[in-house]
């Protein structure tokens, strides 16, 4: 019988590599994705150099109960301020390459508010308003929130949270025939010309954790500030979204 070890050893040589992991949260959910990225990294599945839990209470779930791991680094911080720094950092694409944003699925839109938060600090005399979406986006439920923003699924059906949405869908028993990113970046290409849009998407990366690569939201950034620099762009549209799901928020660009 062929031993664990070389079983590890074989699985190792396709191990998907990381540098750093951005945990939002570190109560249910980011304690959960903390233990898969773990887990995964004791499977051979995943190389990983440090994974960074994000939490505003310093005496969160995952330091009270673990998993704890040399790995990982607890940061009490609010998320968006923690996303911001990161941004006004600017780190260069060859840093951040292999760098993952872990988010929550019951969290706020951080990336949109971070990216506006850093945009007006790196911009003088610009501010945003966050406005109502009331145009359709043309996927089967869009519920407005009461921040304005807006709630859009292909899902007429309850999900589970952590579905990393697959090939075939379980709810229907079926292809999944959609895509969400693809889906709103047709809308937003045919909307409004002084819109600039950025649609960012979370893909199951490994082991049941679903991750936003580091490097799109850092290009999306950029693509923002030149937007801002270069042309006349009067609003602003940020959607985070799944396969399946996602999140919109729009703000008006406003110069003092």
């Amino acid at each position: 019988p062929v031993d664990r070890f070389t079983i590890l050893m074989k699985v190792s040589r396709f191990a998907k590599q990381a540098r750093f992991f951005h945990i939002v949260g570190g109560a249910c959910f980011g304690s959960q994705y903390a233990r898969w990225l773990l887990r995964a990294r004791s499977l051979g599945m995943l190389q990983l150099e440090r994974i960074f839990a994000v939490d505003r209470d310093p005496d969160c779930r995952l330091l009270r109960e673990g998993p704890h791991d040399a790995a990982i680094s607890v940061v009490c911080s609010d998320w968006v301020d923690y996303l911001t720094r990161l941004l006004l950092n600017q780190a260069t694409p060859e840093t951040v390459a292999a760098d993952h944003w872990v988010p929550s699925p019951l969290s706020p839109h951080i990336l949109f508010l971070a990216m506006t938060r850093a945009a007006a600090e790196l911009i003088p005399g610009l501010r945003w308003e966050s406005a109502a979406i009331t145009e359709p986006v043309g996927v089967p439920v869009q519920i407005p929130l009461a921040g304005g923003n807006l709630a859009v699924s292909f899902a007429e059906w309850q999900c589970p949270v952590n579905c990393i949405e697959p090939p075939t869908c379980p709810a229907i028993r079926g292809p999944r025939t959609w895509d969400m990113k693809a889906t709103l970046e047709k809308h937003f290409s045919a909307e409004r010309a002084f819109r600039s849009s950025h649609v960012l998407q979370c893909r199951h990366f490994v082991h049941g954790v679903g991750t936003i690569p580091m490097q799109d939201i850092l290009t999306e950034f950029a693509r923002l500030l030149e937007n801002l620099k270069s042309s006349p762009v009067q609003e602003f549209a940020v959607a985070t979204v799944s396969g399946c799901h996602g999140l919109i928020d729009v703000a008006h660009c406003r110069r003092l």
